[in-house]
């Protein structure tokens, strides 16, 4: 049981480390928003986004459109061929709470384990040490492009995944079942107001700009050998899902209750 405790406490002591490190690095980031007038730095912010927000937009696509499928055949397998219900269902579900959860854990798996193992291989190697020899600063041209185009693309998807689980899931629903897709379609922006899309999309945002800060942070942390790396990587993913899943009860508790 004290065994047990002291491990506890000393999980909590390290997120709090790691969090109030993520926050300080963001800060800094903040501070240096002006290396986006740069060409190259700009340059680095587009590949990002390709990457993160371009390459995967097929599988958001896809999963959304299932997703969409599934909530609105379930939902009309209990309560019948219930606009209102699977309106309302729709919007809670996906719009409210799914779409920014779902793509965070898509970028947090994808993009954000790619960041922190290449940084922290790039600190262990002592390339970064060497960027800052050459007079390049390491801040403006490693870190801000990862951070501004995580975010940038995490709003992008999230509004892509949205769209896709309504429209695409009421349109295949229609096709396999017959329901009437502009009925519901009607219903559907009945249901959702200006202020559920708001909060949504500024959850994305503050996703983006958690998972791109925590992954550049562990990844730029000190290294002493190629186990770090892993480890590394393992703790921004877990730090990650942790400040995600918090702060969007919050949010819900906050907006919704």
């Amino acid at each position: 049981m004290v065994f047990g405790t002291g491990r506890t406490i000393k999980f909590i002591s390290s997120e709090i480390t790691d969090i109030n490190g993520s926050i300080q690095l963001f800060w800094e980031v903040t501070k240096q928003l002006i290396a986006l007038k740069d060409r190259t730095t700009r340059s680095i912010v587009y590949k990002q986004i390709y990457h993160t927000g371009v390459e995967p937009m097929g599988l958001i696509i896809l999963t959304g459109i299932f997703i969409g499928l599934l909530i609105i055949t379930q939902t009309n397998s209990f309560v019948g061929e219930n606009k209102e219900v699977v309106s309302k269902l729709l919007v809670w579900t996906v719009v409210r709470e799914l779409s920014p959860l779902l793509v965070a854990a898509l970028v947090i798996s994808r993009s954000g384990t790619i960041i922190t193992s290449e940084l922290a291989a790039m600190k262990l190697k002592r390339e970064i040490d060497s960027i800052i020899v050459m007079g390049i600063d390491p801040l403006r041209f490693i870190v801000i492009p990862r951070v501004i185009g995580i975010t940038m693309a995490m709003f992008v998807l999230t509004f892509y995944f949205q769209v896709a689980t309504v429209a695409g899931g009421l349109a295949f629903s229609s096709l396999l079942t017959g329901i009437e897709f502009s009925q519901y379609f009607k219903e559907i922006f009945s249901t959702i107001s200006f202020m559920d899309m708001i909060i949504s999309l500024s959850k994305s945002i503050v996703f983006g700009i958690i998972i791109s800060t925590t992954s550049c942070y562990h990844g730029i942390k000190q290294h002493t050998s190629i186990v770090d790396v892993s480890l590394s990587t393992k703790t921004a993913v877990m730090q990650n899902i942790h400040s995600i899943v918090i702060l969007d009860g919050i949010a819900t508790i906050a907006f919704y209750l």
